[in-house]
């Protein structure tokens, strides 16, 4: 369990994921090891954006919130133009790599279709 220990003014000094909740002294001097609790809806990263998380301190937690959003049409199409551009970039790597292979076995350089569909990528 993660757990951070906190000043009595609110901020955050450092998190730990090593301590024994047992071995924790309960004492009400400041700083404290409070209890860290993460709050992290389910998204989708195809639609919705997640971002945080905020820190939200408590008298006895310490609260981890995400925030989802859906995306906007730009971030969408921006996201769809990534998807095409990378697909694009390994199509022609494959027919590169398929026309060195044929000019290796052949001793000539391909004049067909793989020069045709190599042109529309480029």
């Amino acid at each position: 369990m993660k757990f951070a220990l906190v000043n009595q003014d609110g901020t955050i000094v450092t998190f730990n994921d090593d301590i024994n909740p047992d071995k924790i002294p309960v004492t009400p001097d400041w700083p404290k090891w409070l209890p860290v609790v993460v709050d992290d809806p389910a998204f989708d990263p195809v639609t919705q954006i997640r971002s945080g998380p905020v820190l939200v301190i408590g008298a006895t937690e310490v609260t981890e919130r995400f925030t989802v959003r859906s995306k906007t049409l730009d971030e969408r199409s921006a996201a769809i133009d990534e998807r095409v551009n990378q697909l694009n970039k390994d199509v022609l790597k494959l027919i590169e790599n398929h026309e060195t292979r044929l000019l290796a076995i052949e001793q000539k350089p391909s004049g067909g279709f793989l020069s045709w569909v190599r042109s529309l990528f480029s």
